[in-house]
């Protein structure tokens, strides 16, 4: 017993005389000093290279597999809210990461020695972790654009007269800049013609939903519903809720090209459903001709310094609607305004901010017609003005 413990002691001491003097673990593999002093020595020859930065990347869309292209996202929106989203999103998440640099480091890892196996905190450089912002953006509402629009048709006697107010705002939420809501207000005051008896009010409030999905670089696709009220708030009935609804599919056929299909759903009484499509021709960025029914376009941009675009237009559309309205014989009714325009328009462009437009144009074939049939009537064309502003 006393040999084994004096041999026991004795080699305890070696033990610790050896590590003062080399630094090293007596009870190390030989694999294991070595990278030691192979560490030891690449460190007293080299100054200690640091890891290089690296911020953390924003998150547009949930990680996984998505239908989106990084190409096509900022493509989703006219007035791009997924541009501003990124950017709000990159600028929180460096400002995240510039405070957690300039904090005070924390305590640092200590060195852990386990049976044969290194530490896992020799390896680490000395400086802070990197910084991940704690607090992810919070989603909020934005409003993308704003339109106000002013149409005057002009009548009297037994000519109908029509001056239109139309008051709109598009809004969505960043969490999913991709769908839109636009609530709407118009109204349209009527006068004429003497014989029927048309209401002096018109009133429409919808609100609507759109969602634009491009699929890939070739293949987009929209959809919007806008489900509201139509009537003159004398007779509000089942009749007076309306669904107009289109969808559309766009295909990039090259540069140039695009082409469009899908239906329009106008809900009124003297029109459903209405197939849509066309060609659309971009040769270069002064000029567009959408060869699309129901509504061409030709449009020349001439003026264009970068901030401001100026640009002119002869387009087409189908004008009109349908509204539950109160008869002069005290029954409710629907009445439905129709029509065709031919327009030439101007408008100036401020960025994507400030934007007006000034049209003319000719309205022909006008009729109304009322589902009793009582009072309808063809009507004479008639010209057309309007403007809008929007921001």
């Amino acid at each position: 017993m006393r040999i084994g413990g004096g041999i026991l002691i004795g080699l305890l001491t070696w033990g610790f005389a050896v590590s003062q003097l080399h630094g090293a673990d007596p009870f190390a593999f030989p694999e294991q000093r070595q990278r030691e002093t192979s560490t030891v020595q690449q460190v007293a020859a080299d100054e200690p290279k640091l890891a290089p930065v690296q911020r953390p990347q924003p998150t547009y869309f949930p990680a996984g597999h998505s239908l989106y292209q990084q190409a096509d996202i900022d493509e989703v929106l006219d007035f791009s809210p997924l541009e501003s989203h990124r950017m709000r999103q990159q600028s929180a998440s460096t400002a995240d990461y510039e405070a957690d640099l300039l904090a005070p480091d924390p305590a640092p890892i200590e060195p852990v020695q386990y049976p044969f196996e290194a530490s896992a905190g020799e390896d680490l450089p000395a400086e802070s972790p990197l910084a991940i912002p704690s607090q992810p953006i919070t989603p909020h509402v934005e409003w993308s654009k704003q339109l106000l629009q002013v149409t005057e048709l002009p009548g009297s006697g037994d000519q109908l007269g029509i001056l239109e107010l139309d008051a709109r705002a598009t809004f969505h939420s960043t969490a999913a800049p991709f769908l839109r809501f636009t609530p709407r207000f118009a109204m349209r005051s009527l006068s004429g013609p003497e014989s029927t008896d048309l209401p002096g009010s018109l009133y429409d409030i919808s609100l609507a939903a759109s969602i634009y999905l491009p699929v890939s670089e070739q293949l987009r696709l929209f959809a919007e519903i806008s489900p509201g009220t139509y009537s003159d708030f004398q007779a509000y009935n089942s009749d007076s809720l309306r669904l107009p609804a289109r969808a559309f599919a766009f295909y990039r056929l090259s540069p140039a090209w695009d082409l469009a299909a899908g239906f329009v759903y106008f809900d009124r009484d003297t029109l459903g459903f209405l197939p849509a499509a066309g060609l659309t021709y971009t040769p270069n960025d002064a000029w567009k001709l959408e060869i699309t029914f129901p509504k061409p376009k030709l449009s020349w941009r001439y003026y264009d310094d970068g901030d401001h675009q100026r640009t002119m237009y002869v387009a087409g559309e189908f004008g009109g609607g349908s509204w539950t309205v109160r008869r002069a014989a005290s029954f409710d009714d629907s009445v439905t305004l129709s029509d065709l325009r031919l327009l030439l328009g101007w408008e100036h462009r401020e960025g994507n901010l400030l934007h007006w437009s000034l049209e003319a144009g000719w309205v022909f074939n006008r009729t109304i017609e009322y589902r009793s049939h009582l009072g309808d009537r063809d009507l004479n064309s008639t010209a057309m003005l309007r403007f809008a502003i929007g921001y």
